[in-house]
């Protein structure tokens, strides 16, 4: 079993990174506390906004890449959306593109067109996730590489830690969707 401990004290956080869920990722930042830190039990966990996916309903969006990236195109494939509460119900919306389609041309009238249809107001709505899909260059003739991964505010994200996930990830923070924050696991300490 691997287990990481990352203690920055000048800033007081503690990052810690394990299988097996929250409650023991909890169980061990607590161990460290106690044992390191000398700590009787760690501060309750701050949560942190780290993504904003509000920018995506902008119908001047724009999703910029750089060429050396080698990604052909970059599609939004899903936005959920939240409408708020209506008489104790939460309201829903999901537009999801389908399989052969280009997405994002059009979205922004079907969502504008709905809303005006069921009288919501676009002022207050939240994006709540968005599924993304990178497509990269061919290389060689081989069918072009994608990467799809979701977004959900205010802190899930599906991306992992390899080549194409760090890229879709500068992407997050270029295009205004990651905020920069320290990561939703930490614990301030002190």
């Amino acid at each position: 079993m691997e287990v990481i401990f990352v203690y920055r004290p000048v800033e007081g956080m503690l990052e810690v990174l394990a299988r097996g869920g929250r409650q023991r990722v909890d169980d061990l930042g607590a161990c460290f506390a106690a044992a390191i830190l000398d700590l009787r039990e760690l501060p309750p966990r701050e949560k942190k906004k780290l993504y904003d996916l509000d920018p995506l309903l902008s119908p001047s969006l724009s999703l910029p890449t750089d060429a050396c990236d080698g990604i052909d195109r970059v599609e939004v494939r899903e936005l959920c959306l939240n409408l708020g509460l209506d008489q104790g119900w939460r309201r829903h919306l999901t537009f999801a593109a389908l399989a052969r389609i280009r997405p994002m041309a059009g979205i922004h009238e079907v969502i504008a067109r709905t809303a005006r249809e069921d009288g919501v107001d676009l002022g207050r709505v939240i994006v709540s996730s968005a599924k993304f899909r990178l497509v990269f260059h061919s290389v060689d003739n081989e069918r072009p590489r994608h990467l799809t991964f979701r977004v959900g505010s205010p802190a899930q994200c599906s991306l992992k830690d390899n080549y194409h996930d760090q890229i879709a990830r500068k992407y997050l923070y270029r295009w205004g969707i990651a905020l920069d924050n320290a990561a939703a696991e930490t614990v301030q300490i002190g």
